[in-house]
């Protein structure tokens, strides 16, 4: 592994998911303009790496913060706990939602997670069992779709964004197909035969690739969104739109929330550190009209952020 740190003293090193770098960068200049302190570097490299870097790494390849878009999940403790890195600290920051993004001038989808799933995953049911998915457009899979050939664009195997994607979508739809048996509910392989295209640097990239091609639809995060709302326009999902309100009551289906990760032992051993996961945690970064809800993070309520600032002062006291 590469090591990207020079001094683990010093500088404050963030790793973390595209989703997660706008708000990331912006706590990090406000951080910077308020104290002395180095300004943070942040390393856009997916949840997937990150996590792995934070749990995996050395003293020199080691980050200090992980940005996840997705919650770490049990076997991930164990492995931490094999690598005897026992001191992670997990601070939800605020919601978001996974958006299906066409072209303007392209044509309107009303999906279903069943629709997706029937264009998306690997083997799909037929005649009683499983088959290599055969579809080609979407109005194969229902009448009403589109005649348009099924070409989804979304992140790579590295992105939080597809795990759950993959997760709420290809995972939670298998668990109601009686063809999938002892699978049910774990499947998770998607099509590799073209019609799901992985984009590396998915944010941008992703974005031209949907603009410029208006029978594809692209898989991207409510602030990607909001930032380009104009030039795109997004699929319902399940008869819910991506809004601010659906994702924050949890009716929009493909919703989720994002987190922030911290080694305990960094804290004093960090310069700034603690100023800065304090920075982010503030009702001025994260609150109801806080900065962050400008740039797209959507605001966990009163009552969560306040326990979560509570549970961070206890358990960062501890160090």
């Amino acid at each position: 592994m590469t090591a990207i740190r020079a001094d683990a003293h010093e500088q404050i090193y963030i790793g973390g998911s595209h989703t997660l770098e706008p708000f990331a960068q912006y706590v990090s200049q406000e951080f910077s303009k308020g104290t002395t302190y180095p300004s943070p570097v942040y390393k856009s490299i997916g949840s997937e790496a990150a996590l792995d870097m934070f749990i995996k790494g050395d003293e020199v390849t080691r980050i200090d913060i992980a940005m996840l878009s997705r919650q770490i999940e049990f076997p991930e403790f164990s492995q931490a706990k094999v690598e005897e890195v026992n001191d992670i600290i997990q601070m939800p920051v605020g919601l978001d939602g996974i958006v299906l993004a066409g072209a303007r001038e392209g044509a309107k989808f009303r999906l279903t997670r069943k629709d997706l799933f029937l264009a998306l995953a690997a083997e799909v049911p037929l005649r009683g069992k499983l088959e290599k998915n055969p579809y080609k457009t979407w109005n194969q899979i229902r009448p009403d779709l589109p005649k348009q050939k099924i070409l989804v664009y979304g992140p790579p195997g590295s992105s939080g964004t597809r795990h759950v994607f993959v997760e709420k979508v290809i995972g939670e739809q298998s668990r109601t197909m009686p063809e999938y048996l002892d699978y049910a509910g774990k499947y998770l392989k998607l099509r590799r035969d073209g019609a799901y295209v992985a984009i590396v640097d998915h944010d941008e990239a992703l974005l031209d690739e949907v603009r410029n091609n208006k029978d594809a639809i692209g898989i991207i995060s409510y602030g990607l969104y909001m930032q380009n709302r104009d030039a795109v326009r997004y699929a319902t999902i399940d008869g819910f739109a991506p809004t601010y309100d659906n994702i924050e009551s949890g009716k929009y289906p493909i919703s989720r929330t994002l987190f922030m990760c911290v080694h305990g032992s960094n804290i004093e051993k960090v310069k700034g550190i603690r100023t800065y996961i304090e920075l982010f945690l503030s009702e001025e970064m994260i609150g109801d009209n806080g900065q962050l809800c400008d740039l797209g993070l959507i605001p966990l309520s009163s009552a969560e952020r306040l326990r979560n600032r509570i549970d961070w002062l206890k358990r960062s006291s501890q160090f």
